[in-house]
């Protein structure tokens, strides 16, 4: 499948479920409904019917859809999704073919996060990526060999789930750290940083002096090209880009790598939908190699 054709993406949040159709290569009017956290698996499955419904579906050829727990790639069965209580396991791929009579992709939101860059962002034509969500926790998703790889279970490269001081890394490396061991939001610690408070600025010194580690583990594990930052956290990026870069280096054995290794931050507004809709597309057609 091309990215001519008109794919409807759609993004499942922890706070809201957003859905935009996709053509080539632009997106348009993004809506938006509440995530029904607490509904039953049914009607968490009408509630995307219905934002489905809101778009005219007529010259619709497919439908993507991120969420953020793993998922039977090939059946489109979600398991265990983290935001909503009753999604257990839920084949929601069958249950939205039969309903629309389209094609449905159905992937991690980390792994569409990654893909979306690749098809349309800042990771387009390069083969060798990790894709790193910060925001209430820590996800990744990988592309090897130009391809994305989501593994067995769809659950390759959740590095974050490792052992890591006293938690794991995603405790210390997401939204977690501010929330769980500080006692206060990452989007107030940055507020702060912003207006030049000594005490915001040495936490995000602190926090990506943990990053930092963390993506010593990311390069051992896959050696990439390029890593690309995404999720709510990475827009305090200024404020602990430096700490995070001097803890990466600090003992890392492989310098060659950091010398051809490329970190950026996503700039592409609604990347997740966009992501979301990539799901579609197959894989590109060319890479870059660097």
């Amino acid at each position: 499948m091309k990215t001519q054709q008109r794919i409807l993406g759609i993004d499942m949040g922890g706070t809201s479920i957003r859905a935009g159709l996709v053509e080539n290569g632009l997106l348009g009017e993004v809506l938006s409904i509440p995530t029904p956290a607490d509904a039953l698996a049914h009607e968490v499955v009408e509630a995307i019917a219905g934002l489905i419904s809101s778009f005219c579906l007529s010259t619709v050829d497919a439908i993507g859809i991120g969420v953020p727990t793993i998922v039977d790639v090939n059946k489109g069965i979600v398991y265990n999704a983290t935001n909503i209580k009753d999604w257990k396991e839920v084949p929601l791929k069958h249950l939205l073919e039969d309903r629309f009579h389209l094609p449905v992709f159905i992937n991690n939101d980390a792994n569409c996060f990654v893909s979306g860059e690749l098809f349309f962002g800042k990771a387009k034509g390069y083969h060798s990526v990790v894709g790193l969500v910060l925001g209430t926790g820590l996800g990744a998703g990988l592309i090897i060999n130009g391809r994305l790889y989501e593994g067995n279970n769809c659950g390759a490269g959740e590095l974050g789930n490792l052992p890591f001081r006293e938690h794991t890394y995603e405790y210390y490396c997401s939204g977690q750290y501010f929330r769980d061991e500080l006692n206060v939001p990452a989007y107030e610690v940055s507020r702060l940083a912003g207006q030049n408070d000594q005490e915001a600025l040495q936490l995000f010194e602190t926090f990506g002096t943990n990053l930092g580690k963390f993506m010593q583990a990311v390069l051992y594990a896959y050696d990439p090209q390029l890593i690309i930052f995404g999720g709510s956290v990475s827009n305090a990026f200024p404020f602990f880009r430096e700490a995070m870069f001097r803890s990466l280096k600090e003992g890392f054995i492989f310098q060659h790598s950091l010398d051809h290794l490329s970190v950026v931050v996503s700039e592409l507004d609604h990347i997740a939908v966009y992501g979301a809709a990539s799901l579609a597309f197959g894989q590109p057609e060319s890479n870059k190699q660097v």
